[in-house]
């Protein structure tokens, strides 16, 4: 999946605020909602349709691992959940996020990605229409909902992306997201 599916949401955002006195909140969460669910389907089918071996194994021996990224996306999915929540997540762990070895499975990757999105989905869904701009202050700067899900969209995508290119390199060129 490339970014070009969240380019919608840039429009949407453009519009709205040259627009705002005619296009509602409501109209703009419910878009961002539907961004949300097409970012986690997408990710999901992709896992689904690959092999064990080729999220766990590499294809060079230094690269992350598909099984790795995937632990991540479920890991900052649960964090910008808490922040939605009004919580405090706990401290960002030192370099790159690895998956627990009891955890370094297909079926593990799925769950928590499922999990981690619906979770997120759950919490953006709390936020009132009047709220999605509110500030938000983190040890290192301001977010906001609106941030949160774009950075929600924008992260799983990434890794999504990378998933795809795994899946190119192993000789599988469709577009799975796209059924």
């Amino acid at each position: 999946m490339g970014t070009g599916q969240y380019f919608p949401c840039f429009l949407l955002i453009a519009l709205w605020l040259r627009y705002s006195e005619t296009m509602s909140m409501e109209i703009v969460k419910s878009f961002l909602s539907k961004q949300l669910e097409f970012a986690r389907d997408s990710y999901i089918q992709d896992l689904e349709v690959m092999s064990e071996d080729d999220l766990v194994a590499g294809v060079g021996g230094s690269e992350r691992k598909g099984i790795d990224f995937s632990y991540e996306v479920a890991y900052v999915n649960r964090r910008f959940a808490k922040r939605l929540r009004g919580e405090t997540p706990d401290a960002w762990p030192d370099g790159w996020i690895v998956a627990p070895d009891d955890q370094k499975t297909k079926a593990v990757a799925i769950a928590q990605s499922r999990e981690s999105m619906n979770e997120f989905i759950a919490a953006w869904k709390t936020i009132p229409t009047e709220e999605i701009t509110k500030v938000i202050v983190l040890e290192t700067g301001e977010t906001s909902p609106l941030d949160l899900v774009f950075s929600c969209c924008w992260h799983t995508g990434y890794h999504d992306a990378q998933l795809n290119y795994i899946q190119e390199l192993k000789g599988d060129l469709t577009m799975h997201w796209q059924d």
